[in-house]
């Protein structure tokens, strides 16, 4: 999975054509940004509907997506952004936090930040929407679209895109 991800990483968008297959970006589901080729964090899974799933430590069912570091190197979340509205809306800063090589973390998408370092100031919509991950200096590293979700649905990345689990 780890190539296609590193694959992934060389298409870059410009003015919203998708370099790599000349498609328009807007007819693909899943695309990642970045002009950052070393970044090894990328989300791997989402819940957009979480009504009976796993719950956070305030034992409520929020959604959440989840960060995994899929390089060979410890990678530093510090100062990275999460937004479900970028570039219109700012980014939810993540805290310090490294992650080692196959490591993963889980974001609450609560807007309940009172609940803990890890949940951030927006919810994600069942309906749809793009959640974009960025650099600590801005640059987008990751970025995921999705139509629909029913409750408890995982959208998780494979080797193919993303899919319902």
């Amino acid at each position: 999975m780890l190539w296609i991800l590193i694959a992934a990483l060389a298409c870059t968008k410009d003015e919203g054509t998708d370099t790599d297959s000349g498609q328009d970006s807007a007819d693909t589901a899943d695309t990642v940004d970045t002009g950052v080729l070393e970044n090894a964090v990328f989300m791997t899974a989402l819940v957009a509907a979480n009504t009976s799933g796993d719950q956070d430590e305030a034992d409520q069912f929020e959604d959440w997506v989840k960060l995994s570091n899929l390089g060979d190197e410890p990678a530093d979340l510090g100062g990275m952004g999460l937004s479900d509205g970028y570039p219109e809306e700012q980014p939810w800063i993540l805290p310090e936090l490294t992650l080692a090589p196959g490591d993963s973390v889980r974001i609450w998408c609560d807007d309940d930040e009172s609940d803990g370092e890890l949940h951030a100031n927006f919810k994600l919509s069942r309906a749809g929407e793009v959640l974009t991950l960025l650099s600590a200096d801005g640059a987008v590293l990751d970025r995921v679209s999705w139509t629909e979700l029913e409750a408890d649905e995982v959208y998780v990345r494979s080797d193919d895109g993303w899919e319902v689990e």
